[in-house]
């Protein structure tokens, strides 16, 4: 036999949205050191779900790492974590001087924890 019971509370239909200005190094900022941690803000805590995070260097076209959600590992030897709304991108190797990068975030990597 099963029973069913009726839950008090609400269900969190929104999803999180990504905090520019709480993020680091923040959007267009100049002159960060190289050995930065990219880190986003998101508005609520975060899980990892399924897909990719790619870092990319603008300057140049390419990409500088992709990092699985699913093992938080990168194709070299970064890593990707997660503290309640913040995600760390941490790059095998240092950032370069005088480039722009940008990261993008497949649908379905990062979603209410």
């Amino acid at each position: 036999m099963i029973t069913a019971k009726r839950c008090a509370g609400t269900i969190d239909t929104t999803a999180p949205t990504l905090n520019p200005a709480g993020s680091h190094p923040a959007d267009d900022a100049t002159n960060i050191a190289v050995n930065t941690s990219p880190a986003l803000l998101f508005s609520e805590n975060i899980a990892f779900g399924t897909g990719l995070v790619t870092l990319y260097n603008v300057t140049n076209s390419s990409v500088v790492e992709t990092f699985d959600v699913a093992t938080e590992q990168g194709t070299s030897n970064g890593q990707v974590s997660i503290t309640g709304n913040t995600l760390t991108i941490n790059p095998t190797n240092a950032l370069a001087e005088g480039t722009q990068y940008a990261i993008q975030i497949a649908a379905g990597a990062i979603r209410d924890s």
